[in-house]
């Protein structure tokens, strides 16, 4: 069967780095699930991907018909994060 202490770190992390990222100015509130986005304009979308991309983190690009024309990065946290790879991705999207 499924492991019941995963569904605990998931609630645990998503709930921790999207408080981080609150406190940090980068997202408005936190929301349910362990699912953000982030919908910043095109000079500062290119700032954001080369800081993650120093991070070692490899951000998703998102645009789909029907959606923000621009596009918009979007995140999903994981049960399987360690809380260093979360820090880092606060530190990376720190403004």
């Amino acid at each position: 069967g499924a492991d019941p202490s995963r569904r605990g770190r998931l609630l645990r992390n998503s709930r921790e780095a999207k408080e981080a990222l609150c406190a940090s100015g980068i997202l408005q509130t936190v929301t349910p699930g362990p699912v953000f986005s982030l919908l910043p304009d095109l000079r500062s979308s290119k700032r954001i991907h080369r800081r993650l991309l120093s991070h070692g983190i490899f951000p998703p690009w998102i645009r789909y018909p029907g959606g923000p024309q621009e596009g918009y990065f979007r995140f999903a946290i994981s049960s399987e994060h360690t809380p260093a790879q979360l820090e880092n991705l606060i530190r990376a999207l720190a403004p």
